[in-house]
């Protein structure tokens, strides 16, 4: 009887450590869905004119990504992400409201991805991640210029994950590092200039769930 336990327990293990690490191995795939809030509000007031500016700004990204494991702990495939940022800006005087900033800026990017997997436990891991993104942009609202932008980059992030149970997972990542290169065309000009963000600018945290399978 004894030794029947032994085996029972000696083999539960086995099935545990299998399923932990069948989730980075050679051919499992995974997709994730994930998104970033940013909001801030800024109010000023000028007591001697009783005038009042108030801004608020609003930053939205949602992602999806879909990945296969080409080899143990390492994952490369596919993101698409839409972000909006919303900008306004009003000022009161003791008659008027006026606002005259009311601005949504809207991105669309298609990546490729490579994540390298560090297995911490059965249900935890950290990675890092390289990305390659090319995207398009564009912008509207009232009293603002029309503008629209076409850019190519790249990224460098990390993240971590916790399985909940043997498929599904939840994640989270920032980047390190953000560079690309823009071409932006307002008023039937066409300017270009590269962008080069690192961690002190970059450091917003992208929540998401997936699932492994």
């Amino acid at each position: 009887m004894k030794k029947t336990k032994t085996l029972l327990l000696i083999a539960t293990f086995f099935t545990i450590s299998h399923l932990s690490k069948a989730q980075y191995n050679k051919g499992s795939k995974f997709w994730l869905a994930e998104g970033t809030f940013i909001g801030s509000f800024y109010s000023s007031s000028l007591t001697s004119d009783v005038y009042d500016v108030q801004k608020n700004n609003h930053n939205i990204t949602l992602a999806f990504k879909k990945a296969y494991f080409t080899e143990k702990n390492i994952a490369k495939g596919w993101l698409l992400s839409y972000n909006v940022i919303y900008t306004s800006q009003s000022s009161t005087t003791s008659t008027t409201k006026n606002t005259y900033i009311d601005n949504y800026n809207h991105t669309l990017n298609g990546a490729y991805f490579i994540d390298k997997f560090i297995p911490l436990s059965k249900s935890l891991a950290v990675y890092g991640e390289v990305l390659g993104k090319i995207g398009f942009g564009f912008n509207s609202g009232k009293g603002v210029t029309s503008t629209h932008e076409i850019h190519i980059g790249a990224n460098a992030n990390v993240g971590i994950r916790y399985f909940i149970n043997k498929q599904l997972f939840i994640n989270g990542q920032t980047s390190l590092a953000d560079i690309s290169l823009k071409s932006l065309t307002a008023d039937s000009k066409t300017s270009t200039n590269i962008n080069i963000n690192s961690l002190m600018t970059v450091s917003t945290v992208s929540i998401g769930i997936g699932k492994s399978f």
